[in-house]
């Protein structure tokens, strides 16, 4: 399952350098994803909406929503 352009919330703070987690929406329910900012210096705060750029296994590599 490809992910890349899914714009997906998160559920558990992303730091910088640090795992988060991101929730997506799948087949009428949704499921939790490792998610790291592609930018490592960037942080996203829990209920912030963001882009999927990559996918590593299932860590979600994720950016701002521009």
């Amino acid at each position: 399952m490809n992910l890349d352009g899914e714009v997906v919330r998160v559920s558990a703070t992303i730091e910088p350098n640090e795992e988060g987690e991101v929730i997506v929406p799948l087949q009428g329910g949704s499921q939790a994803f490792p998610a790291r900012s592609y930018d490592p210096q960037a942080e996203f705060a829990e209920g912030e909406r963001v882009l999927v750029l990559e996918q590593a296994g299932r860590v979600l590599y994720v950016s701002a929503v521009t």
